[in-house]
């Protein structure tokens, strides 16, 4: 993993321990925004980096003249990573990192306002999950409005965009404990307490491939929403298995 573009391109970052701790965005799609933001970059935006991970987006953001970018991790070790990359760049002074839940009232009144860019960028999942969904949507809603008028809130979704309803999710694996990965949302409202989201990731993977899933007995998926109330958009660029969703205030 590394910078891109600007100041300190071609810098090497510290990626994260595992893919299941958290995903960052493939280079070829961070080039692919920052050509698009090229033309906001030029007057030292704001950034809001929530599910910041390791800082691959946010570092970008700092190395092609940001002045300001607010960063929200709540893993412990990851920020560690973080703060290790952002001293790589000597980017103290230009970074905060905000520690608790990217969709909490802390994280939204720490998003500078007006703010130039936000990129959102949860987990799968609670992308894959419709209640945990519609924290991320609220959220969003929140921090559109914060927007400059020439500012664009950036989210990330797994693509195709589908997700497991209620009464529609598989049972939890037969295997020994030992032998399962488990993930937890740890969230209150009940939403995929304890899915082995790797099996669920591959159902998704094999609609994609287009692969037909002829069982009864395997679970429908329904399109994810992605619309934020209060923006305009999205405006929907796909990379393959991921796809960065542009809105703007409306």
């Amino acid at each position: 993993m590394r910078i891109i573009g600007g100041q300190y391109k071609r810098t090497v970052l510290q990626g994260p321990p595992d893919q299941k701790t958290t995903r960052p965005l493939p280079d070829r799609v961070r080039e692919s925004i920052f050509n698009i933001l090229q033309g906001h970059m030029v007057e030292g935006p704001s950034v809001f980096d929530a599910f910041a991970g390791t800082g691959s987006f946010g570092l970008e953001a700092i190395s092609r003249g940001a002045e300001r970018v607010v960063f929200v991790e709540r893993d412990r070790r990851i920020r560690e990573v973080l703060r290790g990359n952002i001293d790589r760049l000597d980017a103290a002074t230009m970074s905060e990192i905000v520690e608790g839940d990217a969709l909490g009232p802390l994280a939204s009144a720490r998003c500078p306002s007006p703010v130039t860019i936000v990129m959102m960028d949860p987990p799968y999942k609670l992308a894959r999950d419709p209640k945990a969904w519609q924290r991320v949507l609220s959220q969003a809603s929140r921090l559109v409005q914060r927007l400059s008028d020439d500012g664009y809130l950036l989210l990330r979704t797994p693509w195709p965009f589908l997700q497991v309803p209620e009464g529609e999710r598989p049972e939890p694996s037969k295997r020994k404990p030992e032998q399962e990965e488990v993930i937890s949302l740890s969230l209150d409202d009940g939403s995929l307490e304890s899915q082995d989201i790797d099996e669920i990731e591959a159902m998704f993977e094999a609609i994609a491939a287009g692969e037909v899933i002829e069982d009864d007995d395997e679970p429908k998926f329904v399109e994810g929403s992605l619309e934020i109330e209060g923006a305009v958009g999205p405006e929907t660029h796909e990379y393959g298995t991921t796809a960065v969703h542009w809105y703007q205030r409306a």
